[in-house]
């Protein structure tokens, strides 16, 4: 929805990700000062990634209020929703891992193809670099484009599509060689944060007492299985936070949204843990103007977000 009425002052409501960054989009494509637009975007439910960016049913939208120059609301139908906002990418993935025979890893080969329509840029062999850092390894990354729309962040830019590939490789590994699933990860995964959790998963009694592969015969069979990941971490020191009082609220004031991700619950604790023992009613707060905030994806909300929460108490 977008309300153009006033030439000097534009005002959307869209389920986005990135209230700062859309507002300088839209500030960009029609010539506006980042003070001449406001985004409002208070609860957004699922965003994985697709959220992010300035998408053809909000310039739709846009452009008919200014014809207007009255309020207008677009909905996109079935079709339409399918056919502008993007479409989940699709991968072929090849890998090929080098295992010695005390079951230290070698080497590490990924090929990936990205089926992403019109889009290029397909990272899901990189992707696969962040874990197993034990070996040398090499990635190759290949774009196949087709006559679709272009693809669009699901989860996150390709982030279970490698998860699920190399994971899947390094099973079929620990299988063949009859080792266990979590202690062939140790092994090859360098990250001591990973192996904390490798050590806690491996005593648990759920993993010890699972089925040993290949021993169910039935048609309905249970299991239990493991799989590690990693993803990028980002810091944003442009980030900040109004803290202030109103008819004796205390009220956090950002540019970032709720996506499922409990980014207000994270500034509502960040906040708790500097206040006074007298206790003041609390309220977070979205602002569609200011103060600058980064994208509710990965890890930017959560780190700048405490920073700045301490510089303000």
């Amino acid at each position: 929805m977008a309300d153009w009425s006033d030439p000097t002052m534009l005002r959307v409501w869209t389920s986005t990700q990135a209230i700062d960054h859309i507002r300088h989009q839209v500030a960009e494509r029609y010539g506006l000062g980042d003070h001449q637009i406001e985004v409002n975007a208070d609860f957004v439910g699922g965003g994985f990634g697709a959220k992010s960016v300035l998408s053809p049913d909000l310039v739709g939208a846009i452009e008919l209020s200014r014809l207007a120059r009255r309020p207008v609301r677009l909905v996109l139908d079935r079709r339409e929703e399918l056919t502008a906002t993007g479409n989940r990418p699709g991968t072929r993935t090849d890998i090929s891992i080098l295992v010695a025979d005390d079951g230290d890893i070698e080497a590490m080969v990924v090929d990936a193809e990205s089926h992403a329509g019109v889009a290029v840029n397909g990272l899901y062999g990189a992707l696969c670099m962040m874990v197993y850092d034990r070996s040398p390894r090499l990635a190759h990354d290949s774009d196949i484009l087709t006559n679709a729309p272009p693809g669009a962040p699901f989860r996150g830019p390709g982030g279970p599509t490698y998860a699920w590939a190399l994971e899947q490789a390094v099973d079929q590994a620990a299988h063949q060689l009859g080792w266990d699933p979590i202690e062939l990860r140790q092994r090859w995964d360098g990250n001591e944060k990973r192996q904390a959790l490798y050590r806690w998963a491996r005593d648990l009694q759920v993993w010890r007492g699972r089925p040993v592969t290949g021993s169910q015969t039935r048609r309905f069979r249970r299991g239990v299985g493991v799989a590690a990941a990693n993803w990028l971490y980002m810091h944003d020191p442009t980030t900040e936070i109004e803290v202030g009082v109103e008819d004796g609220r205390l009220v956090v004031t950002n540019a970032t949204q709720d996506i499922g991700t409990g980014s207000k619950t994270l500034l509502a604790r960040a906040v708790g843990r500097r206040r006074s023992k007298r206790r003041k009613p609390f309220e977070t707060r979205s602002a569609p103007i200011w103060p600058p905030f980064p994208t509710a994806r990965r890890s930017p909300p959560t780190e700048p977000a405490t920073a700045a929460i301490a510089s303000c108490a």
